[in-house]
């Protein structure tokens, strides 16, 4: 029995000794990388090198591996630096992070090929973005055309992801979500939306996405962040997004405004389209140069659609004047016309000669509602010819000097 007792104890003992002499191994190892980061540091890549010859004999995990890897690599030693890559690898093939930064090191060292075929243990993981950006760089080196069903099928949406999931760079989202929404698919390409908006572009994007998903509400609070994230860089009303694509406040209003109308919120798609025709009238147009057609399409409508606004709650001298200069400044809008010609037909037509009113008048006394009359534009139908749309000979607005 005592000696059962003895063995039992020997055994407890190893096993402490051992497992002390893991932990003081680890905590030598994590203290000789500090000290030869001290020397490179200092400009003693001697010594730093023999410090971390001393380590890679007594490396026990990945992160101790790539630990020593990034000093070496620190020192511009490649060749020891990719040893301890594969050395280690070879003792924990699966372990993501290894290969992950194996991979990173051939592709730095333009060995794409061999980066390639070892990044495919990445694919549907957090560093699947390596294996992505590789792929799509075979083939680009190919000259293989895979056409554009590829870079819109459901392998190419998986592999912006992995790029996303990688790079947190929301453009490769964006490229998902394109994928889902060619196919009809509004409501996958929504449920991409990475919640954090990077940039007004971006912001945009999602907005249009949400927006055809008929998530007005979404589109809205996108929409109000893309004007937010402009406000940090340039004007709030015009400002350029990238070299590539100029995303304007003229849009963003458009489709903001449109966003409240379709929540039924007409109080507010009014005062986002009065804040920025504010701003034009104050010379902001001048900040954005030339508008494209498209643009001067939106603009055209929102000022349009405020003189509607308008008309419906009886402002009758507000609509006059709005509808005015957009006639006059888009004398080929046909629904401005339409609408021109329609509020001349009703402001013609408008009597108030029923005998109270006759009366009162004849006595010198002019209710308000009289006064309101009185003050009322009028258009007469004469002075206001507007031609469908379709017509192929459309004619200028005419009216009264």
């Amino acid at each position: 029995m005592k000696r059962v007792l003895a063995v039992c104890a020997a055994a407890a003992l190893l096993g402490t000794l051992v497992s002390c002499s893991a932990k003081s191994s680890a905590m030598s190892i994590t203290s000789a990388l500090d000290e030869a980061d001290r020397y490179i540091a200092q400009g003693y890549p001697k010594d730093a090198l023999k410090i971390l010859s001393s380590c890679e004999k007594r490396i026990l995990n990945p992160m101790e591996a790539i630990g020593v890897y990034k000093r070496y690599l620190a020192l511009d030693q490649k060749k020891p630096a990719e040893n301890v890559l594969k050395k280690n690898l070879k003792k924990n093939p699966d372990n993501l992070e290894l290969n992950a930064v194996y991979v990173s090191f051939l592709k730095n060292s333009e060995r794409s090929g061999e980066a390639f075929k070892l990044s495919k243990i990445l694919r549907g993981t957090k560093y699947g973005g390596l294996y992505s950006e590789l792929l799509f760089r075979s083939i680009l080196e190919a000259e293989e055309d895979r056409g554009l069903e590829f870079y819109i099928s459901q392998e190419a949406a998986a592999l912006y992801v992995d790029a996303y999931n990688t790079s947190g760079d929301n453009a490769w989202l964006r490229n998902a979500a394109l994928c889902g929404l060619s196919k009809g698919d509004y409501g996958d390409a929504a449920a991409l939306f990475p919640g954090q908006m990077q940039s007004p572009s971006d912001a945009y994007f999602w907005a249009l996405v949400f927006y055809d998903n008929k998530k007005y509400g979404e589109a809205a609070e996108c929409l109000v962040a893309s004007q937010e994230i402009a406000k940090k860089n340039e004007s709030r009303f015009f400002y350029f997004i990238s070299e590539r694509r100029k995303v304007n406040a003229i849009e963003t209003t458009a489709l903001l405004s449109d966003s409240y109308t379709l929540m039924g919120e007409e109080k507010e798609a009014e005062r986002v389209r009065g804040e920025l025709i504010a701003a034009l009238t104050l010379g902001a147009e001048n900040q954005s140069g030339a508008q494209s057609g498209t643009t001067t399409s939106l603009l055209g409508t929102m000022y349009l659609n405020s003189a509607l606004y308008a008309m419906q709650r009886s402002d009758d001298r507000a609509a006059y004047n709005t509808l005015t200069f957009v006639t006059q400044k888009w004398p080929d809008f046909a629904p401005a016309l339409i609408a021109y010609g329609n509020f001349a037909y009703n402001s013609s037509r408008r009597v108030m000669d029923d005998p109270l009113t006759k009366s009162l008048r004849d006595a010198g006394v002019v209710s308000t509602d009289m006064k309101r009359f009185d003050e009322r534009p009028r258009v007469s139908v004469s002075d206001a010819l507007v031609i469908d749309r379709t017509h192929p000979q459309r004619q200028p607005l005419r009216r009264r000097a």
